[in-house]
């Protein structure tokens, strides 16, 4: 509104994350950093750890920006580390990535990837994690698996989330990132790691959701999990 009363007749519209906008390649021909073996934006002093914002105007601009050079070298950490091999050197299969099986994907994750996706309930970075221009900001230990969390810890949150409807999940997580997945998505993850970290104090909740023909399947396999 600032720039519309500045520039008057001119238009502005400003996006962050919030619709389909090519950022990436955007902030990398804006000169803001290079495009990693991650395939995040990564900017030298600040890793890849941000958002990018940009504005759409009618402005004519001609400005150009000098591009920052790649600076991954020979590492292959994020590569190395990823759970699933859904990187290959600048390039992330989305079907095996972690964070889109768990947070995007509308369907439950295929059997040959639901062991490794371990205990990640919702996303993963670890390809961010690792990334030596992001090692400098992060305190604690690197891992496949999140091991902050204890065991007590994990069962009183995925209790949580499978005895809860949906509308008290989205009321529960309305103002964090985890709203950006229904109370279905919630409880499917739950379902993977529940028969992951073998939970077995919580089955009778994996039983009461046998009869939804959206979970029977999971729950056929969280419960073999269970078992085994």
């Amino acid at each position: 509104n600032e720039l519309k009363t500045k520039f008057e007749g001119e238009e502005f519209v400003g996006f962050v994350d919030s619709g389909p906008v090519l950022e990436r390649d955007l902030a990398r021909r804006a000169g803001l950093g290079w495009v990693g073996k991650n395939t995040c934006l990564i900017h030298p002093k600040v890793g890849s750890f941000f958002f990018l914002s940009e504005i759409y105007t009618s402005l004519d601009l001609t400005s150009e920006q000098k591009l920052q050079p790649d600076h991954c070298g020979t590492c292959t950490r994020c590569i190395e580390i990823c759970p699933t091999g859904a990187l290959s050197e600048r390039s992330l299969d989305a079907r095996k990535c972690i964070s889109y099986l768990t947070i995007e994907s509308k369907s439950v994750a295929p059997l040959d990837l639901r062991s490794k996706i371990g205990d990640w309930l919702f996303g993963c970075d670890l390809c961010q994690t690792v990334c030596p221009w992001n090692m400098k900001f992060f305190k604690g230990e690197i891992t496949l698996e999140n091991k902050e969390r204890s065991r007590e810890d994990l069962v009183s949150d995925l209790k949580f989330i499978l005895s809860s409807s949906n509308k008290q999940l989205t009321k529960a997580f309305r103002d964090s990132s985890l709203s950006r997945a229904s109370g279905n998505k919630l409880k499917r993850n739950a379902l993977i790691v529940l028969g992951n970290k073998k939970l077995i104090e919580l089955k009778e909740l994996v039983v009461s959701y046998q009869t939804n023909a959206y979970f029977s399947e999971l729950c056929e396999w969280t419960l073999k999990q269970l078992d085994a």
